[in-house]
């Protein structure tokens, strides 16, 4: 039997595989879920406002856990990727699943209760993730099942529920679709499973609340042979321990014979003390593995002990003691208060005739130990053997006035032939010795009094060669282990001179060899080599040491050493024991809430004359140490470490074995009740009430080696448990929505980054996970504030001061941007990024609509939108003294400016929105000259309607989008004006208004609320959004370059040229995508691209408000002279509109040309440059002439001072003090 060999059993799991889940492309099949890589843009974009969560669109159905959501669901997750796989609407309102176990790569296992697709989920479902289909595996319901165990295809359900008649367990196999009983038959009536734990690949543990079994004829054995006559109670199957050399530690009022203690005859005492209780130490002279102790109580009727305990050293722990009991005849067990018998209840049931032989003797520990009474004595077997250097008998009551005993043995499960032939010697003199040695006659010394081996200084070719043989009886035929000790040569300073030693196994019956090899003594610390494993059928087993040779040469001196020998029992012979009986005995297995369950014992090949069920160290320490129907849980830490809670007493912590032997254990170490284990990749969550570990108490414990306290706000008992990883942090989900990050050891608090409210969760080794509840989760949350998203797809907070959430956007130059916002008294103001301060300039009571900035004339434009009562607004700021200029009013209800630009030349602005003037006569357009702060009509009046936006387009067009008529055309909705001709010319007419436009070289882009219009080559074509609603509103248009990762058109030119994309903002509902706020196109496909949400005091009806700070004022800002501003529009009669209503609907007689196309003028750009070249190159001349009179005609006495600029640029910005001015009057 040997322990799983994985690393971790319990670290499930949760930590990010290499390879990504094999079942995510066939979901994504089956679901038609398209995944989308975020566009790259090579400019920043912000998104103002008071933007609240964030994330980029990367999957069909991502809209599903972006929204706030408490209807639990099953859920698919893997690779960040969340499928809804059955929605709440397929599940009962009752339904409940409570576990998710993995079965295979492809399928999971589904417990709980209600319905799930019309399948009741307590007939125990399977989901399969490859056909995304469900069946159940019982035909009937199963009532409670508390615990899940899949080995492989046989999956183990445990619980309490009863099914075919078996009660609390049963199994399926997976392979064959076969539900069958144990082979035991389940457990008892009104029994509960609550864990079933692998051990290794044949032993499987249950434990829960039982006592018997659904065939309990498997918990009784019997030994029959009546061949042999022998007396079983006259028989030791493991070997005393010599006490001989032993160091007794005794109060010095204690009266003390230790050759008769450790030899006690009937009637002599040989230890007693005054008082009811006392203790004394027995010092061993080397480390021993005890079997059982023999006490024998004192003939003094006034000093026999009643109560004791027994304390063992290093591990200074009380032992767990099994003994018969006299009275009752059964198997019973003890720690801290073991009972001991008057000699004269002993002879008296020892004279009872009515007991049977079982009643007297019992053979535990894998037929190795005998645990017996007689008329003199009782045994106790220790329950968890541990390596013993001393041992503390305490004394703890009397039956009399004072404590004694008569005398003491102590038992070990191996056969020890030492060197030093003194720890030979047996307790009694006249004692057969089973075990001693022979030495060579060369000079063998004990190194000193503190150690028990010898050693010999040997000279190869002078002294005789070193030889030791040691001896050890073997009574019983069985399977043994022999090892060989070897002292460290560090403790006798011998390192340099050892040397190299033959050892040999023998068979006595006809002495061949059956092991040898050669063992190297320069070891610095003490050592063990296992010399051979298996079965010995020899009376006599000899073992033989012999100088081989020197560690460097053959000639050299060496040190040769000599400690022992031990042959230990791992198991003996059923027929051996057999034969030793006379008559038939049996033993009645006793469970408590523990079954150790091993397959082989069933299988064909087992041994009809054993039982397969046997008491096993793990059932012993349970029967010994819990109360007795006690409900108990288990789980398996790290490999070797068993946690053992019960429901109303506690944790206990057993090491094991390879063999599932008891490697230690420290009783409870944790005190209270204890209801849950779950394991998780640190280690394992423990849940209860009242659990006290060191002083320290809580609900929640987390066992990593130790225990901790759950350092979370988490007080009460957790009933329900889900350990996911989202992101890379492994995540702990308590009660459904209590989170605790493993990774960064916090609790988390449900917010918009993460909420859930998961009940279950499991995950396979292909990192696959199903959940069941509810997942609401956002890339970038708790934002609350404007952002800004740069070229790589980073998100960062714009730093703006409280209070502050703008709307609007404007960039004035390299160092600075003008915003504008609402603020708390609901008045409309600006704030200069440059200065990080709000600039209460003045402010307006309508939202501000427009904003222009030019930098040639130091002003600021601000157009706004009428609010109540007041009309939309018209003011000049001065960017240098940060004063007003001027406001004007606007006048109509519902007045607005939408868009504005600047002829510099003239001081005059070009206002479109929608107003209406009666002096002069403008109606949506209008003129207004700054300088003499008057409105001037805009070509006589002669166009009228609704203006949503103006724009240069070079330097003698522009452009005009709304809804507008002129003398002779109605109904236009984007025309070309051509300044210096006084002509416009329509480019769509088709009465419905555009929102705005953008242009892309000879590409014209615009929109209404639910359509783009593309303008190229002299046609248009109109572009739907697809798979949105006719309820989904565009808001705005931007243009960059960038492109879409893995689209036609996503790799860059020969040229260092980039492709162009436009981001949509707006709000857009899909029944594909749900809603989202904006789409990206690169004029070939379409993708979703953000889900925004805002703040409480936000509204994103129709978008978030998109702003690209950059440098567009070449858009509305012109040089040139803007002629007739009074004279009428004229439209050329070969111009011919489009009514949009096709793809290619219409030709005009011209497209629009930028300045560089057509005409081939030059652009404004390099026309400011050759002026700029002819300035510098007249001044230079200018200068050269200069310096040359100078030069002539120099006045010594003159000194030149570099000028210095009245004003720098960014006292054209920021606020200038009053007294910084008045020094250049």
């Amino acid at each position: 039997m040997q322990l799983i060999t994985k690393t971790y059993l319990c670290l499930l799991v949760w930590l990010p595989l290499l390879t990504f889940a094999s079942q995510l492309a066939q979901i994504e099949k089956e679901f038609g879920i398209e995944t989308f890589s975020t566009p790259s843009l090579d400019s920043n974009l912000q998104l103002l406002g008071n933007i609240s969560t964030l994330s980029f669109y990367k999957y069909t159905g991502q809209q599903n856990f972006t929204e706030q959501n408490t209807r639990s669901s099953l859920i698919y997750y893997s690779d960040d990727i969340l499928i809804e796989l059955i929605p709440n609407d397929q599940l009962s309102s009752n339904a409940m699943i409570k576990q998710i176990v993995p079965l295979r790569d492809n399928s999971f296992v589904l417990n709980g209760v209600g319905n799930l697709l019309n399948y009741d989920l307590s007939k125990q479902l399977v989901y399969n993730l490859t056909t995304l289909s469900v069946y159940p595996i019982f035909n009937e319901s199963l009532n409670i099942v508390s615990t899940i165990l899949v080995d492989n295809n046989i999956v183990y359900f445990g619980g309490n529920f009863t099914f075919q008649g078996s009660n609390s367990a049963y199994t399926w196999d997976s392979t064959s679709n076969t539900t069958y009983p144990l082979s035991f038959d389940g457990f008892g009536k009104d029994s509960t499973i609550n864990s079933i734990v692998k051990l290794n690949d044949d032993e499987i543990l249950f434990t829960g609340n039982f006592s018997t079994l659904g065939n309990n004829t498997y918990l009784t054995s019997s030994i029959n042979n009546n061949t042999n006559v022998l007396n079983l109670t006259s028989i030791e199957l493991e070997p005393l321990v010599s006490l001989k050399a032993a160091i007794w530690d005794v109060d010095s009022s204690s009266q003390f014979d230790s050759s008769n203690f450790i030899c006690p005859s009937n009637k002599k005492e040989s230890w007693s003390q005054s008082g009811t209780t006392g203790s004394f130490v027995v010092n061993l002279s080397y480390d021993v593995t005890p079997s059982k102790i023999r006490l024998y109580n004192s003939p003094n009727t006034d000093n026999e002990v009643s109560l004791f305990r027994i304390i063992t050293n290093p591990s200074n722990s009380i032992l767990n003691l099994t003994y018969l009991d006299p009275l009752s005849g059964n198997l019973q067990y003890c720690d801290a208060f073991c009972p001991l018998l008057t000699t004269r209840i002993l002879n008296t049931q020892a004279q009872n005739d009515s007991l049977t032989i079982e009643d007297k003797v019992t053979i535990i520990n894998g037929n190795s130990t005998v645990v017996k009474w007689s008329d003199r004595y009782q045994d106790f077997a220790f329950v968890n053997p541990v390596d013993v250097e001393s041992l503390t008998f305490t004394a703890l009551d009397s039956y009399g006035t004072n404590i004694g005993l008569g005398g003491l043995q102590l038992f070990q499960d191996s056969f020890n032939s030492f060197a030093n032939n003194t720890l030979n010697e047996p307790n009694c003199d006249d004692e057969y010795t089973i075990t001693s040695v022979s030495l060579s006659e060369n000079d063998w010394k004990a190194v000193s009094n503190t150690v028990d081996y010898i050693s010999t200084y040997y000279t190869p070719n002078v002294d005789p060669v070193p030889f030791v043989e040691f001896s050890v009886d073997l009574e019983y035929n069985g399977e043994y282990s022999i090892n060989i000790y070897t002292p460290g040569c560090s403790d006798d300073g011998t390192c340099s001179s050892r040397g190299i030693v033959n050892i040999t196994v023998w068979d006595t019956t006809d002495n061949s060899i059956i092991s040898t090899k050669s063992i190297y003594q320069n070891n610095n610390q003490l050592k063990y080599d296992e010399l051979y494993s298996g079965n010995l059928n020899i009376s006599t087993c000899r073992i033989t040491l012999t100088y081989q040779n020197g560690l460097y040469a053959s000639t050299t001196p060496v040190t040769i050493v000599a400690d022992r020998v031990s042959v230990s029992i791992v198991k003996l012979d059923t027929s051996d024991l057999a034969q030793l009986t006379s008559t038939s005995t049996k033993s009645v297995i006793s469970l408590n809430g523990l079954l150790q369950y091993q397959l082989s014992n069933f299988t064909s090949t087992f041994s009809s004359s054993e039982s397969p069920i046997t008491v096993t160290p793990l059932t012993s320490y349970v029967n010994a140490t819990f109360k007795k129907n006690s409900s108990i849980l288990a789980e398996l830490y790290d490999n070797n470490t068993l946690l053992l809670g019960s429901e109303d007493e506690g944790i206990s912590v057993v090491k094991l074995n390879n063999d599932l032997s008891l490697e230690s254990n420290n009783g409870f170490e944790v005190s209270g009740n204890v209801n849950v284990f779950e394991c998780f990749s640190n280690g394992i969550f423990i849940s209860g009430r009242n659990l006290n570990v060191s002083g320290e108490q809580s609900n929640n414990l987390i066992y990593n080696g130790t225990f901790h306290t759950f350092k979370a706000d988490q007080k009460e008992t957790s009933t329900t448990f889900a350990n996911v990883s989202f992101s890379n942090s492994e995540l702990l989900v308590l009660d459904s929505n209590f989170i605790w990050n493993v990774s960064s050891s916090r609790s988390i608090t449900n917010d918009s980054s993460l909420s859930l409210g998961l009940w279950s969760s499991g995950k396979n080794s292909q990192d696959d996970t199903l959940l069941y509840g509810s997942v609401y989760q956002n890339q970038f949350a708790n934002l609350d504030s404007a952002v800004s998203i740069d070229s790589n797809g980073t998100i960062s907070v714009i730093d703006f001061p409280q209070g502050i959430s703008p709307y609007l956007g404007l960039f004035l130059n390299s160092s600075s941007t003008v915003y504008a916002y609402e603020s708390r008294d609901n008045n409309n103001k600006l704030y200069f990024s440059n200065n990080k301060q709000i600039n209460n300039i003045t402010s307006w009571a309508g939202p501000i609509s427009s904003m222009l900035y030019s930098g040639n004339n130091s002003i600021l434009i601000v157009g706004t939108v009428s609010s109540g009562s007041t009309s939309a607004q018209l003011t000049i700021l001065n960017t240098t003294t940060l004063t007003v200029v001027n406001k004007e009013a606007l006048q109509g209800s519902n007045s607005n400016i939408t868009s504005m630009l600047n002829f510099e030349t003239n001081s005059t602005l070009l206002i479109g929105g929608n107003f209406n003037l009666s002096n002069p006569d403008c109606n949506g357009i209008c003129l207004y000259n700054y300088e003499t702060q008057k409105f001037n009509s805009f070509a006589n009046g002669t166009l009228t309607g609704s203006i949503t936006s103006l724009q240069f387009y070079n330097d003698s067009l522009l452009l005009i989008s709304g809804i507008y008529d002129t003398t002779d055309v109605s109904g236009i909705t984007l025309s070309q004006y051509d300044i210096k001709k006084n002509e416009l010319t329509p480019l769509r007419q088709d009465n419905t208004k555009l929102n705005s436009f953008i242009t892309e070289g000879d590409r014209i882009i615009s929109w209404n609320s639910t359509t783009l219009f593309i303008y190229q080559d002299n046609s248009w074509v109109d572009m739907q959004i697809p798979n949105i609603n006719s309820s989904s509103v565009i808001a705005d248009v931007s243009l960059f370059s960038g492109y879409i990762p893995g689209g036609s058109l996503s790799k860059r030119d020969g040229s260092n040229s980039t492709n162009k994309v436009l981001v949509v903002n707006g709000q857009f509902h899909s029944s594909q995508y749900g809603t989202i706020q904006s789409f990206v196109y690169d004029f070939d496909k379409w993708v979703p691209y953000l889900s925004v949400k805002a703040g409480l005091t936000e509204d994103l009806t129709v978008g978030p408000n998109f702003f690209v700070n950059e440098d567009t004022t070449y858009l509305f800002n012109s040089p040139v002279v803007l002629p007739n501003a009074n004279s009428t529009i004229t439209v050329p009669k070969t111009s011919s509109t489009s009514s949009g209503t096709s793809t290619n609907s219409a030709t005009i007689s011209s497209s629009p040309k930028k300045a560089h196309e057509g005409t081939k003028k030059i652009r404004r750009g390099f026309v400011v440059l050759v002026g700029l070249a002819l300035a510098l190159g007249t001044v230079a001349v200018l200068g050269l002439f200069g310096v040359l009179l100078a030069a002539l005609f120099r006045d010594e006495e003159i000194k030149y001072e570099p000028l210095t600029p009245h004003i720098g640029e960014d006292d054209m910005i920021n606020t200038v003090p009053p007294e910084k001015l008045m020094k250049f009057i």
